[in-house]
């Protein structure tokens, strides 16, 4: 279904040399407790990739809301639902445009979408949090003919990851971890659940927030302060039965940290590879079994035997 979206009026032209081969990337976040007085008539502020619009009234845009995708237990999916015209309350909107395919090349659909949040993020970090209290929809026009299309929903493909393993033995075995977890006293229990929360997050996350994600697990469970990685290695040294310096050098978690400490303190934005991830998963569980006393699984190994495995390549060394 689409619909015509007239925001394709206000978009700076100036990013195409061909309309007819282009579209932009339209976010819109729900402004509240707005004054009307001081919204009389839409506001334009020009960024180096994007334009962001605050007005006032009501949009016409596609609701994907009641598309979802149904994944059977083989891992197969299908999309199911359709788009919807909808009509938005009428109330205050912070409006982030952005160019998405530029002369017939289609630019990177994660990046946008971060970006999108980044400049909502902004705004609410210096006007309040009602500046963009919710964002309510992401559609795409094509600068062509002005009609509007949604997004598809996100998914992470299963296939991705290995089946679980449902014997009675694993599943006595993930409950006795859990068991231990509850025998610790409050404030070492504490601690354990908090690194969960923080590998759970990173479990429903993709690219660099699941990288970030995975590592603050790492970091909560394993080291002592946000520095020191030496506990991390005497971990898995004592895992995987080596030395300190062989697990040093054999896991390269010191490398990783490094990749760590160019997104977070850097500011660069680097592609995270599912291989990564999985390794991040790996020294995960064997920090967790360690500190837990249980003997090892050796999870981070299995990714290490993976033939692609290239862990400089993947940090981007």
């Amino acid at each position: 279904m689409k619909s015509q979206n007239p925001i394709t009026n206000l978009v700076p032209f100036h990013w195409f040399k061909r309309n007819e081969a282009s579209s932009i990337w339209i976010t819109a976040y729900r402004i509240l407790l707005a004054d009307i007085g001081q919204m009389k008539s839409p506001r334009i502020y020009d960024f180096s990739n994007a334009r962001v619009i605050i007005s006032f009234g009501q949009l016409q845009y596609l609701n994907a809301k009641n598309i979802h995708v149904e994944i059977d237990n083989d891992g197969n999916f299908k999309f199911d639902g359709s788009l919807q015209a909808d009509v938005t309350p009428e109330g205050g909107w912070l409006l982030i445009v952005q160019p998405y395919i530029v002369d017939g090349v289609e630019l990177n659909e994660y990046e946008i979408r971060a970006r999108s949040g980044s400049y909502a993020a902004l705004y609410g970090a210096i006007n309040g949090r009602n500046m963009a209290f919710e964002r309510v929809f992401d559609n795409i026009a094509a600068l062509s003919d002005g009609k509007s299309t949604a997004s598809s929903p996100s998914f992470i493909n299963p296939h991705a990851f290995p089946r679980p393993n449902l014997s009675y033995e694993e599943l006595d075995l993930i409950h006795k971890a859990g068991k231990l977890i509850d025998e610790k006293e409050p404030r070492e229990r504490k601690k354990f659940e908090l690194s969960l929360h923080w590998f759970e997050k990173g479990m429903r996350s993709m690219g660099l927030d699941g990288f970030v994600n995975y590592w603050v697990a790492l970091e909560t469970l394993g080291m002592d302060d946000t520095t020191n990685i030496k506990p991390l290695n005497k971990s898995l040294a004592r895992a995987y039965e080596i030395t300190e310096q062989d697990a040093a050098n054999k896991f390269g978690v010191g490398k990783i940290f490094g990749l760590r400490s160019q997104i977070l303190h850097n500011g660069e934005d680097l592609a995270i590879h599912q291989l990564l991830s999985e390794y991040l998963e790996g020294l995960f569980v064997d920090v967790l079994f360690d500190h837990l006393g249980m003997v090892s699984k050796r999870k981070t190994q299995l990714v290490l035997d993976n033939p692609g495995f290239d862990l400089n390549k993947l940090l981007h060394i």
